[in-house]
């Protein structure tokens, strides 16, 4: 008998390929030390990063710095605590032993870091601009008694500039028995009712309603709910608390988190950060009040794969000085998985005064121009360098700016995300999303986020219109956005039935119509539900709300998917279908089926399972 195909959907091909391994004999290879081996030396500081390059801060704010040592071993470290800082003009800017810069006035200076015999540095430039305005986001939001919402100011500056206020504004609750608020903006709800949440900096302020429902923890969602990933890997968490009204809320911070098989991989308990161990299978659960994930934990997969190379992308970029472009670093490993690796290699630029890219934490592989020319961005991680990825800085400017989409109408209490494209002198164009300022010409219509990771997510509150700008470099567009007095009428899932393998994933939309004809893509403010998470899981983890992931065994059924918005909700069919392998038999010429098992199983996991139901095909088919 031999095998001749295996179909896989999947991440975990090669895992489940492993039972070709009765056909293949494997030959391993091995060295030994001799008594004469000694202790390599420690790696040695090559370099000092400092970033972020060349911001710009109006007088009186402040500017964090963060320094990154780069070491021969090709790794990297924050030292912002260990180097030496300095301002080349403390008229211009102060700095304080912890990277933290004071804007004095007008001008620039230039920033050094100093550790050992290296140094590094950035030029700061303070404008005359003044904070015009605080908003505060997200807007409205809504919080269950005990627990917690992270609030962000953001200062809109007189020259369209912004900027994160978050750790520098002075934060206050109207009613600390509804909500508490903490100085770095964290919101805990206290008891049912409704809050003002105030963000002051000087003399300006900025506020938002917080409601505190007295709704209880129903269940809870542990996302990825699926991963396969190499040993000394990390893997962050989320966890998302389903409530008794439909609601749902990252709770990550919140909840307990614990690994079955610490021996696979550990988490820390507040986190919801993994770490992995060794090749085995463990369950990652998180649990508050008394509520557990169960069925809804994660399975985390770990496998003895090596990485084989790196993949840097987009690749050779064209960048205009006064954006930025984040590149994202892929690693290629052994058993044909590819996970992201963006924050664990080291990133470099082979020439600085062109282009600088980050190695700092939260903008690892930013690539920030500084004059026009060429410049190749490396990635690094152990032994392995990825090939050069060339960007190209251009000295293009922005001479228009289109907001999407265009004439949008939206219900009261429901959202739309904004995109904004910027078309250059040379007929380039880019996404500026992150990077523009948002307004709404009508705020007590409509809202609309400066906030990291919200960047453009407008927000119905009452009837009435508006315009949606965005403005970049002294450019604006605009669009009308309409907030109707409409009533949802029903809400269809796309698609309506769908068939996955075992372990697959489907991305499912939600598409709401209302009483006026008009709809609008619900399918991040809905609530997804899954009829069966024995046979798939449907997350409502901010970034993948609709995603299901299958993880029923050889033979389970169907599952009903739903989405719930108030009282409306729509449903779809997700079936769940076995891999299969076929091998001729050379002794009759038949065709035998074998299941291939899951992950449900570990003792199963990639082996051939016989499908008792029908084992043999038949001639022909």
């Amino acid at each position: 008998m031999s095998l001749f195909r295996i179909c896989r959907q999947d991440t975990h091909l090669a895992a489940r390929a492993l039972f070709a391994s009765i056909f293949i004999t494997l030959a391993s290879c091995g060295g030994g030390g001799g008594s004469g081996s000694s202790t390599p030396p420690a790696p040695t500081l090559q370099s000092v990063d400092v970033s972020p390059t060349n911001p710009s801060t109006a007088a009186g704010d402040t500017q964090q710095f963060s320094a990154t040592g780069m070491y021969s071993d090709g790794s990297h470290k924050d030292v912002t605590s260990q180097v030496t800082w300095s301002s080349s003009s403390t008229a211009v800017a102060t700095i304080s032993s912890a990277g933290l810069a004071t804007a004095v006035a007008a001008g620039t200076t230039t920033i050094s870091a100093a550790m050992q015999s290296m140094t590094g540095s950035t030029q700061l430039t303070v404008t005359a601009a003044t904070l015009s305005k605080i908003e505060v986001t997200p807007t409205n939001p809504s919080v269950a008694a005990g627990s917690t919402v992270q609030l962000t100011a953001m200062g809109v500056y007189s020259d369209n500039s912004k900027k994160d206020l978050t750790a520098q504004v002075t934060w206050s609750s109207s009613a600390t028995g509804t909500a508490t608020v903490s100085a770095a903006g964290l919101v805990t709800g206290v008891a049912a009712g409704m809050a003002t949440i105030t963000a002051k900096l000087n003399t300006v302020s900025g506020t938002d309603t917080i409601t505190v429902t007295g709704v209880s923890l129903k269940s809870i969602e542990v996302t990825p709910t699926s991963q396969s990933v190499p040993s000394n890997f990390p893997v962050q968490y989320t966890a998302t608390g389903i409530y008794s009204d439909n609601s749902h809320q990252d709770i990550t911070t919140q909840v307990t988190w614990s690994s079955s098989q610490t021996s696979v991989a550990t988490i820390a308990a507040t986190t919801g950060l993994a770490t992995t161990v060794a090749a085995g299978v463990t369950t990652i659960s998180a649990s508050l009040n008394g509520v557990a994930s169960g069925n809804n934990s994660g399975t985390l997969t770990v496998s003895s794969a090596s990485l084989t190379s790196i993949t840097i992308t987009p690749a050779s970029p064209s960048v205009a000085i006064g954006t930025t472009q984040q590149l994202v670093a892929t690693g290629n490993l052994s058993d044909g998985s590819h996970p992201i690796y963006t924050t664990l290699v080291t990133w470099s630029s082979d020439t600085k005064s062109v282009a600088t890219v980050s190695n700092a934490s939260g903008s690892n592989g930013l690539v920030t121009p500084v004059a026009t020319g060429k410049a190749n961005i490396t990635a690094t991680l152990g032994s392995v360098t990825s090939a050069p990825d060339q960007v190209t800085v251009t000295p293009a400017v922005v001479v228009s700016i289109a907001v999407t989409p265009a004439g949008a109408n939206i219900a009261v209490n429901t959202t739309q995300q904004y995109k904004a494209v910027g078309t250059y002198s040379d007929t380039t164009t880019q996404d500026l999303t992150t990077q523009v300022t948002w307004a709404s010409t009508n705020a007590p219509a409509a809202t609309i986020s400066n906030a990291g990771g919200s960047q453009g997510l407008a927000t119905g509150v009452a009837n009435g219109s508006t315009s949606i700008t965005a403005t970049f470099s002294g450019v604006t567009g605009s669009t009308p956005l309409t907030v109707g007095n409409v009533t949802l009428s029903s809400i269809a899932i796309l698609p309506s039935n769908a068939t996955i393998l075992a372990d697959g994933t489907e991305q499912f939309v939600a598409l709401g119509t209302y009483n006026d004809g008009s709809s609008q893509d619900l399918t991040t403010t809905v609530t997804w539900s899954s009829s069966a998470t024995t046979t798939a899981t449907i997350s409502n983890a901010s970034g993948s709300q609709g995603l299901a992931t299958a993880v029923g065994a050889v033979g389970s059924p169907s599952t009903t998917i739903g989405a719930m918005f108030g009282a409306v909700s729509g449903n779809a069919t997700l079936s769940v279908k076995n891999e299969f392998a076929y091998a001729a038999n050379n002794s009759d010429n038949n065709v035998s089926q074998f299941a291939i098992g899951d992950n449900t199983v570990p003792a199963n996991f990639g082996a051939l399972v016989a499908n008792a139901t029908t084992p043999t095909v038949a001639t022909g088919k």
